[in-house]
């Protein structure tokens, strides 16, 4: 189905105009460093950053209030590393990649392990820098599918860098929301809303043409597969995103019991050997066995949440096998094409992101002060 979605994606359109025209297609590369926190980093053809993504918690710390949009790969990553070390993250383990189809990948890779290096040896800390494998094309697809308006088909049928022109651009389209769980929502929810959309055109031009049980038959499918989607949305931002729900609460505890063990372990590392020592190092054994009985803890409930949503998806699937038995019944009653019914249909994305913000944004708001005031601890 047509999809005429506005506004996301400029960038991504200008791509597509200027190959239409003959020229060559700017080459674009996804790029992670994954050093405990993990980031996503998308760059032109130029090494300049274009996009970037905290991937973890842990990185959303790091990167808050930092600009690196516009920076070089090199200064990006140099930028990177010393926040991370600063904060205490830094694992003895950095892993790279980068899209395999850009230009002079294993030289990008070279030159970010060289940055990485001397920043690191300005620190007198060793690590084990690896090259990791990237996304395959057709992984990159099912990625991008999750931040995006596409579907899977239809991004499959598109070259490695429009997927990271349309990731980039949904990126910096919704930087606002800061987690990327949010962001997987927030496009979700976006796709739910474009098809009720164009059902609820398809219902208007059932009821101009006809009347009856068959025509009721619809509506009722219609309403029951409407709710549904209602609810798989609400269902996940209850278990995974309100600030009073379990996941969200285990998770604040499992940030801050971190930032916890960071700063005791610079305390730890500033004391002589000694008795003072030792129990500042029984202190940070406590800590670090208490995170890691958070992170349990968090699996435990990601485990649980995921069963509802099959439960809930699965019942949603069933209406919308019902709801397509009653449209096409309809359609073969009327003798009408659905595809010219809902060709003219328009999502604003820009107005339905703005609702979407307007919705959530105290709890927005409840997470970035959050994010702020552990990384304004880490900084004292």
């Amino acid at each position: 189905m047509k999809k005429k979605l506005f506004v996301l994606f400029f960038m991504f359109v200008l791509t597509i105009a200027l190959t239409s025209c003959g020229k060559k297609e700017e080459e674009t590369a996804r790029v992670t460093l994954d050093t405990n926190p993990s980031y996503e980093l998308i760059i032109d053809e130029e090494k300049t950053v274009i996009a970037v993504t905290a991937l973890n918690e842990d990185a959303s710390i790091v990167l808050y209030g930092e600009s690196l949009v516009g920076k070089s790969l090199e200064e990006a990553t140099e930028v990177i590393i010393n926040l991370t070390v600063e904060y205490g993250y830094q694992d003895d383990t950095v892993k790279l990649s980068i899209s395999e189809e850009y230009s002079n990948a294993k030289k990008v890779i070279d030159e970010m392990k060289k940055t990485i290096k001397e920043t690191l040896d300005e620190k007198n800390i060793t690590a084990t820098i690896e090259t990791v494998t990237a996304y395959t094309q057709a992984q990159l697809a099912e990625y991008v599918e999750k931040y995006s308006v596409y579907t899977l088909d239809e991004l499959k049928e598109k070259t490695e860098t429009e997927l990271l022109n349309i990731l980039s651009e949904s990126r910096n389209a919704t930087k606002q929301l800061i987690d990327v769980t949010m962001q997987e929502l927030y496009y979700e929810s976006l796709k739910y809303q474009e098809v009720i959309e164009e059902k609820e055109t398809i219902l208007k031009e059932f009821e101009a043409k006809t009347d009856g049980f068959i025509l009721e038959t619809y509506k009722t499918a219609l309403e029951l597969y409407q709710n549904t989607m209602n609810q798989v949305v609400n269902l996940k931002y209850r278990t995974l995103l309100a600030p009073d729900s379990v996941y969200q609460m285990t998770l604040k505890k499992a940030i801050e019991g971190k930032v916890a063990i960071n700063e005791q372990k610079k305390y730890v590392e500033s004391l002589p050997a000694g008795n003072v020592k030792e129990t500042a190092t029984a202190s940070l054994n406590e800590l670090i066995a208490s995170y890691e009985g958070y992170l349990v803890a968090l699996e435990n409930t990601k485990v649980k949440a995921e069963a509802e949503f099959d439960k809930v998806i699965s019942l949603m699937e069933t209406y919308e096998e019902q709801l397509i038995a009653a449209e096409d019944a309809v359609v073969a009653l009327l003798g009408i094409s659905v595809e010219e019914i809902v060709n003219d249909v328009e999502i604003k994305a820009n107005e339905y992101y703005q609702s979407f913000v307007e919705e959530y944004k105290n709890d927005i708001a409840q997470y970035e002060e959050f994010i702020n005031a552990q990384k304004a601890k880490l900084e004292e």
